[in-house]
């Protein structure tokens, strides 16, 4: 005997269950949708929500909300909405973050000496690679001392 309250029949044209089961088996699509249509699948095969938790590994609580939200939107249901954020404030006297970061690398990449010459030397050493110095020659000189 059935308990609770009946559900509504989930039926699917060949179209919808043909790409819901492209994004529950491809291995690019993100995870979460591929849950989602592997649910939705589980459903429209008459399944309990109940058993379809079982096999997908989640809450009957995850399956009741994913059947409803594909009956009432089918595909376009399934995909995440964009979430509110909040807008990024830039303030007026503020130079754009990459023109600022370029200023910093020319600076730090060519010092200016106070007599005017500019010295492409770093002060950290020669460059081994991307982010990687030889230690400063005073630095090797104290260490060596101790």
């Amino acid at each position: 005997m059935r308990t609770g309250r009946p559900k509504k029949p989930l039926d699917l044209n060949d179209e919808e269950r043909e790409k819901l089961q492209q994004w529950a088996r491809r291995p690019k699509t993100a995870q979460r949708l591929a849950l989602r249509s592997r649910i939705v699948l589980g459903c429209a095969e008459g399944l309990p929500n109940q058993v379809v938790a079982r096999q997908c590994g989640t809450s009957s609580h995850t399956v009741g909300k994913w059947r409803e939200r594909f009956r009432a939107a089918r595909l376009e249901g399934l995909v995440d909405e964009p979430r509110p954020r909040r807008a990024k404030s830039r303030q007026p006297h503020q130079p754009p973050v990459l023109e600022h970061v370029r200023l910093r690398e020319q600076q730090s990449h060519h010092p200016q000496r106070p007599d005017g010459i500019v010295s492409t030397a770093s002060p950290r050493g020669p460059r081994l690679g991307p982010g990687l110095h030889a230690p400063a020659p005073n630095r090797v000189l104290e260490h060596e001392l101790c």
